[in-house]
């Protein structure tokens, strides 16, 4: 049973990396929508990511484990070229991460904790650690396209040495520069559809397509402000299996919300929600696990303190119903 947990959660870490902080663009009128950044901006994201699943364990019943983490992040531009492309260093100010599960494997981790990690969490906390010691930086066009990410050799040696080789830093790499949308060059009218695909290698499962259909639904107003509004749907698509297990993902539902401050030229908050089954085929057995998550980013005002670990006590239900708050209108705003 302990076996069948683990291999489970370092799935789940597989999903966690391949949702990726969505970021989107809109068009306003006959105006494609660019990210706009400018030598020494700065912004603060908050991300927030909830798991529950439901592990099949054989003679052992059902198994169910929760997790949270919140991640806390500073993006600043160190410089912008002639071409508008920018230079943005991402730095994580703290991490809080708990993990709940039978068989003894329910831990915390909090970066900013003087106590050492114990158990499982003593297991993670190399990685946490210098993703907070280190920060990394990539390369933005202007139309969001990621061109270069790099990553220090003390994160890369960590990450690369997490157990059971779930992530790895060329898998890091890989998520950032590709699952970042590209912006449409032409304008968009509600309803266009467009799908990005990234393909990344894990050096658990292999390569791993994960294909995201965004949906423009016009513009929403939020306490006063207006943003671009976006539906993206994740479907994950695994390449041919080489280990002893044949693992394959069936998307169950897959939703959520995107903002675009198009203003400001960067995401405001998105969030994005999805069940999965998780099959896993060891010879004639096969073990459908469920999950659900929800993946949630928003920046942070300027004097904002946020609370992290808010849920921490509590059980970990994901929630799979969007904000009802406002609704989209059907038409873009005319531009000014």
């Amino acid at each position: 049973m302990l076996s069948r947990i683990s291999a489970c959660w370092r799935l789940c870490a597989i999903v966690l990396v391949a949702s990726p902080v969505l970021v989107a663009s809109s068009a306003r009128g006959a105006e494609p929508l660019v990210w706009k950044w400018q030598k020494g901006d700065a912004a603060r994201y908050l991300m927030t990511q909830s798991m529950g699943m439901t592990i099949q364990a054989g003679a052992g019943g059902q198994a169910e484990t929760s997790m949270q983490q919140d991640m806390l992040m500073d993006w600043a531009v160190e410089d912008v070229s002639e071409d508008g492309a920018a230079v943005v260093e991402q730095r994580v100010e703290r991490i809080v991460m708990q993990n709940k599960a039978g068989a003894g494997q329910e831990f915390k981790y909090d970066s900013d904790s003087e106590d050492p990690p114990a158990g499982m969490a003593a297991l993670v906390a190399p990685a946490f650690d210098a993703m907070v010691a280190h920060p990394f930086q990539m390369t933005m066009l202007p139309t969001g396209e990621i061109t270069e990410v790099t990553l220090s050799d003390e994160l890369s040696k960590a990450l690369d040495n997490l157990p059971g080789g779930a992530v790895s830093s060329d898998m890091i790499k890989q998520m950032s520069q590709q699952a970042s949308l590209k912006f449409p060059t032409e304008p968009l009218a509600v309803g266009d559809k467009w799908t990005t695909t990234a393909e990344v290698t894990s050096p658990a499962i292999g390569k791993m397509k994960v294909h995201t259909t965004y949906t423009y639904d016009g513009v929403r107003e939020v306490d006063g402000k207006t943003y671009e509004a976006f539906t993206p749907a994740i479907e994950m698509e695994l390449g041919e299996n080489k280990g002893p297990m044949a693992i394959d993902f069936d998307t169950k539902e897959s939703t959520g919300e995107i903002l675009f401050d198009r203003e400001k030229g960067r995401v405001f908050r998105s969030r994005v929600l999805q069940t999965v089954d998780i099959r896993v085929k060891m010879g004639e057995n096969e073990i459908v696990n469920s999950m659900k998550q929800a993946v949630e980013m928003r920046e942070l005002g300027k004097d904002e303190t946020p609370t992290l670990g808010a849920h921490a006590e509590e059980e970990a239900e994901v929630d799979t119903e969007t904000d009802s708050e406002a609704t989209p209108t059907e038409e873009p705003a005319a531009t000014e």
